[in-house]
């Protein structure tokens, strides 16, 4: 079952969303580049959970840790499945979590509404792919600050350097990914299996 949720969020689509994005026909000139936060995600394998709290155990140092559960709307994203790699960040005093996501359900394989099987494959190592056609050539995934960062390459050659954008996930549950990429929403099912020509 965890393969076949890894597999159908591999799939994502995120290539044929990035490539709607960035290869509007417009070139845009250059923006000035806001200073880079500091990442404060902290990976952790989820071991036990009630209501309230989340008992986990870090990837970094393996030490345990309990914290009360991100509950507020949009903090939560993803099943809480015990065994699960999250990725936390900590509000202020660091017993409260201000964002969960769960990192193993994200990967897999994703395609994106009305695209036509287009789509993209998030796999757990962090490497992305695209599904069907795509205007760029997706690279990578992480998460940091609790948003998902994708690392593409512009198929029309109008950047010669990997470029990264920030997106903020809206929804995510065993079947339906929704994100926002440059002001749009986009919605994603994750697919398991091959894809077939009509």
């Amino acid at each position: 079952m965890k393969a076949n949720i890894t597999s159908c969020l591999a799939a994502l689509g995120l290539g044929a969303l990035l490539l709607a994005t960035a290869s509007c026909g417009n070139k845009q000139e250059p923006q000035e580049k806001a200073p880079d936060v500091p990442d404060s995600t902290r990976h952790a394998v989820l071991l036990d959970r009630t209501d309230s709290t989340l008992h986990v155990r870090l990837l970094s140092d393996s030490t345990e840790h309990t914290y009360t559960a991100a509950r507020r709307d949009k903090a939560l994203h993803g099943p809480l499945t015990t065994g699960d790699t999250l990725a936390l960040v900590e509000a202020p005093g660091h017993k409260d979590l201000r964002s969960v996501v769960n990192v193993t359900s994200l990967a897999g394989f994703w395609l994106f509404d009305g695209q036509d099987g287009n789509g993209m494959r998030l796999l757990p190592d962090g490497a992305a792919e695209n599904v069907g056609t795509a205007n760029v050539g997706l690279r990578s995934w992480r998460m940091k600050n609790g948003q998902l960062l994708i690392t593409y390459l512009p198929a029309d050659g109008s950047h010669l350097q990997e470029q990264t954008d920030t997106s903020e996930l809206r929804v995510l549950n065993d079947s339906t990914l929704t994100l926002t990429l440059r002001g749009h929403a986009y919605t994603c099912h994750r697919h398991s299996g091959l894809i077939t020509a009509p």
